[in-house]
């Protein structure tokens, strides 16, 4: 059993590196948008069967892809909407850790909606802009 969850992790890891490198700079954040939101999804799994270790390592991984995206926010190209981005994602951060701590289901579907509203919205975004690159310094 070890293995094949060891051999389904590593084919995940390549499969989304695949997917990474032919990428769009827009395309790269509306995969790490999915894998926030797939993220939070497995941690509820985890919370029904009480498996601390892995709503854990659910929550590590989804943080660090927030605070990925966070670092990613060109404030001076970006103005108040990168700044209010990166509010958002600072929200979601804490929201996660509270609902994480209090096995708050309600309070991680909120997370949820906020990143689907997002990624929403991020879809929208029309084809000409996604390959724009911001020179962040």
């Amino acid at each position: 059993m070890y293995q094949l969850k060891k051999a389904s992790t590593a084919y995940h890891t390549v499969s989304q590196q695949s997917i990474a490198v032919g990428s769009s700079p827009h395309g790269l954040i509306a995969m790490l948008f999915k894998e926030v939101t797939s993220f939070l999804n497995t941690w509820d799994y985890h919370r029904s069967n009480r498996d601390i270790a892995g709503k854990v390592e659910c929550v590590n991984k989804a943080i660090q892809i927030l605070l990925g995206l966070k670092e990613c926010l060109d404030t001076d190209a970006g103005g108040s909407l990168a700044e209010t981005l990166s509010e958002l994602y600072d929200y979601c951060i804490r929201i996660i850790i509270r609902a994480n701590a209090q096995n708050d289901e309600q309070r991680m579907r909120e997370v949820l909606f906020i990143i689907s509203e997002l990624n929403l919205a991020w879809e929208t975004i029309p084809p000409s802009y996604h390959n724009f690159r911001s020179v962040k310094s």
